[in-house]
């Protein structure tokens, strides 16, 4: 039985293995998906990707490296990137403004500054 670590918290996911009789060899496949249903990284998400598509572990890291690379450049230069159903990567502006050193009490200016942002779609 094929369950998606994507959609079930970790502990259903080992009632399920479990219940179905899983192997021993399954059951150490099952720690690999609870560590990925905790937290995504991009070594769990090339691990994810390989496997699903079949491809190396290699290939699928220098593909994602390439795509983060063309974001990252497009957000980079003020252009905007919308990958539909999942998101808009873009610049937005933080304007100057005054503050306080938090230890002296004395005002500074902080200058604006360009940052990147992320709006998921629905």
């Amino acid at each position: 039985t094929r369950v998606s670590y994507f959609r079930f918290p970790v502990f259903t996911h080992r009632i399920v293995m479990f219940a179905s009789g899983a192997t021993r060899a399954t059951r150490a496949a099952s720690r690999t998906y609870a560590t990925a249903a905790s937290g995504l990284n991009k070594k769990t998400l090339i691990e994810a990707v390989a496997s699903e598509t079949g491809e190396s572990k290699a290939l699928v890291g220098r593909v994602l490296t390439a795509t983060l690379d063309a974001v990252s450049a497009s957000v980079q230069k003020g252009d905007k990137v919308a990958l539909s159903g999942f998101g808009t990567f873009s610049r937005k502006n933080r304007a100057a403004r005054a503050g306080r050193n938090p230890q002296t009490g004395a005002a500074l200016k902080i200058p604006a500054a360009n940052y990147p942002s992320f709006s998921a779609s629905s």
